[in-house]
């Protein structure tokens, strides 16, 4: 259902999901390694808009490629807003990680 489409999902985070109402869904996140990149706070939602598209641009195009990992397109990128804290999770694995066993 995800594969190949971009979505934009908005909602509190939840330890329990209890009632749904229709139309709305509910979505699990898998753990594992995400980095964590926190926006500068925002004026306004034009900046707010600004400063989260250049935190996209940084992990992205320059902290991922310099790093000793890739993203991990097996789980969801989100964003999280709460007051002045707007983050951007990443979800990560390691680049070339140790052979087990040998």
């Amino acid at each position: 259902e995800w594969e190949n489409r971009w979505y934009y999902v908005m909602g509190p985070p939840v330890e329990k999901v209890r009632y749904v109402p229709k139309p709305m869904k509910s979505h699990w996140i898998p753990g594992g390694p995400f980095m964590v990149f926190k926006a500068p706070p925002s004026a306004n939602n034009t900046e707010l808009s600004d400063n989260m598209r250049a935190v996209w641009w940084y992990a992205l195009r320059q902290w991922l490629p310099e790093s000793d990992y890739d993203l991990d397109d097996t789980r969801l990128s989100f964003e999280f807003y709460l007051n002045q804290d707007n983050l951007v999770f990443v979800p990560v694995k390691l680049r070339n990680p140790p052979n087990e066993g040998i």
